[in-house]
């Protein structure tokens, strides 16, 4: 298992724990490698998966995917909450033109300026069939397709789960989203303002999951299936897992907060790909 950009280590935590109990041996069999270049998170994550950790190649740190070698993964390749906080390249749509928005340096600080996409922005909206209205404004992740690009190559055989907020390009790129859906995120609050907190707040954008499937594809990735949070869960036995909760506990009112079909469970999207092997 390959887990990038893997957090405090909870979910690794909790996989390792489960593996314990797994037929087949694969507790024994199994190698867990975590993509992480923070000191900070690296610290966090030690202590989760100590006690994996003294088994000799059980659990082992990398700082970059690029340090994976090609066709090295057989298993599972996971992320949650990954492509979202990849940097983006903002658009308009001003005369009828798209543009992008670049970051200028005045007197009194930041501002917004205007320029014409680049090439491979322009490529993107057209391979993509993607056409904006007058006044539009978005979001691309170029460095989400060149990072799903990355992951097909180092895949031999197996299947990679990617889970975040995000949509299909049809309605990424619909009208109800003419704003975009860029937002910045301090101390559970949210603003659209980028020059507020330089350095202190969170950027995020929603995930064009259209863009990674078709990125994947062209890479040797077939796509296994494409669903929201709550389909996902319940596919996996959620409902079963409720019943065995005591109904006013906080262990069941957590799961039926990522379940919410008003909030997590169809904000949050799950796109399986598979490669070398039958579709799963």
């Amino acid at each position: 298992v390959v887990e990038m950009g893997p957090g405090k280590g909870l979910l690794a935590r909790d996989f390792l724990t489960a593996c314990q109990d797994a037929p087949a041996n694969l507790s024994e069999r199994l190698r867990y490698i975590l993509i992480e270049r923070s000191a900070s998170m690296r610290a966090l994550q030690h202590q989760h998966v100590a006690p994996w950790i003294g088994r000799a190649g059980h659990v082992a740190w990398l700082d970059r995917l690029e340090d994976l070698p090609p066709d090295s993964v057989t298993g599972l390749f996971f992320s949650n909450e990954l492509v979202d906080a990849f940097p983006v390249h903002r658009l308009a749509v001003i005369d009828g033109r798209p543009q992008e928005l670049y970051v200028d340096v005045r007197e009194d600080g930041f501002t917004d300026v205007y320029r014409p996409l680049s090439d491979e922005l322009a490529a993107y909206l057209r391979e993509g069939g993607i056409s904006l209205p007058d006044g539009y404004r978005t979001e691309i992740n170029l460095k989400a397709v060149q990072w799903m690009k990355q992951v097909a190559q180092v895949m031999a055989r197996g299947v990679v789960l990617t889970i975040d907020y995000g949509h299909t390009a049809e309605d990424l790129y619909g009208p109800e989203r003419k704003n975009g859906t860029f937002l910045c995120y301090y101390s559970q609050t949210t603003s659209e303002d980028a020059y507020d907190r330089v350095g202190h707040q969170d950027m995020t954008a929603h995930v064009d999951f259209t863009a990674l499937a078709q990125a994947g594809q062209q890479a040797g990735l077939d796509v296994t299936g494409f669903t929201n949070q709550m389909s996902f869960l319940i596919g996996l036995g959620a409902e079963q897992f409720l019943e065995s909760l005591q109904p006013e506990s906080a262990e069941f009112y957590a799961a039926i907060h990522l379940l919410r079909p008003d909030g997590m469970g169809r904000t949050f999207k799950v796109l399986a790909q598979h490669r070398g092997m039958d579709k799963p």
